[in-house]
């Protein structure tokens, strides 16, 4: 992976002093290629996450799984927005549920995914599901 340009550091900076606007207007100086990859859209989720600006995360993550289909952060913290912009917690499962094939071994957020999907299912009362999805997340590390 290349390393991340001068804007995606200040976009970072401004993220973590909480100037959200400045970070977004770092975000849009990106040449094209780089706005548009996974790395600067998961940070564009993250950041409207951080914001609470939950409609405009939501947005984000249901256009970012277009391109990156196999980038489980934005169905982990898509689904978060979702639930937040909407209040809906089975559209929030839905999209959760949505990238399950792209959480195999080799993915680090593969556990975060498992528990999600467990929480979930355990939120919408199907404690069976819930505890079925609990080995899948327990066994991806390296206890």
């Amino acid at each position: 992976m290349d390393e991340p340009s001068h804007h995606l550091i200040a976009a970072q900076g401004y993220l973590e002093l909480g100037m959200f606007d400045d970070a977004l207007a770092e975000l849009d100086q990106l040449p094209e290629e780089e706005r548009e990859g996974e790395l600067a859209t998961c940070f564009r989720l993250d950041l409207h996450n951080q914001a609470k600006d939950w409609s405009k995360g939501a947005q984000v993550a249901s256009e970012g799984i277009e391109q990156h289909p196999d980038c489980s952060h934005l169905y982990i913290m898509g689904a978060y927005a979702i639930r937040r912009a909407e209040d809906d917690l089975q559209a929030a499962f839905d999209f959760l549920k949505s990238g399950h094939l792209c959480m195999d071994q080799s993915k680090t957020e593969a556990p975060m995914f498992w528990f999600n999907m467990g929480c979930y299912h355990s939120l919408l009362g199907s404690q069976e599901d819930a505890l079925r999805a609990c080995p899948q997340f327990s066994d991806h590390g390296d206890n």
